[in-house]
């Protein structure tokens, strides 16, 4: 049950995702706060990345659930690409919907910051070249 291109009818990760995690809180038969207190994330948090209402903003807090669960390593594996996809999602899409609580990064802006990277980095490359090669800095 991934998600493929081909299928006419795409699955959301971020559902796929929370589903995935209260199958795990599910078989472990734990509470909220027993895994709260297993995973060191509160017990609101873990509800909101169980029911799907938000996609956490690093994979470290699905892992800790994940394995304070007692998930096996391959459901981690599997925890970890559907939260990649479930987050990329989320940032592409935040910006649209306007939906709250979810941190929105403008493709523009995210564009901007890549070019603003290449320009350093190529500059940096210049100003070695030109280091080794004896002459004088083109940036004064």
């Amino acid at each position: 049950m991934g998600l493929e291109l081909g299928d006419e009818k795409l699955v959301d990760p971020a559902r796929l995702l929370a589903a995935r995690l209260r199958a795990l809180k599910a078989r472990s038969s734990m509470s909220y706060e027993a895994l709260a207190r297993r995973s060191g994330y509160s017990r609101s948090a873990l509800h909101r990345y169980c029911t799907g209402q938000c996609v956490p903003l690093e994979f470290t807090p699905i892992n800790r659930l994940a394995q304070a669960c007692g998930a096996y390593q391959e459901e981690s594996r599997e925890l970890q690409r559907l939260w990649a996809l479930a987050h990329s999602g989320r940032i592409e899409s935040a910006h649209d919907t306007g939906r709250a609580g979810v941190r929105a990064i403008p493709r523009e802006r995210v564009m901007l910051g890549a070019v603003a990277l290449a320009c350093t980095v190529l500059l940096a490359l210049l100003v070695r070249r030109q280091s080794a090669l004896g002459q004088a800095s083109p940036v004064g």
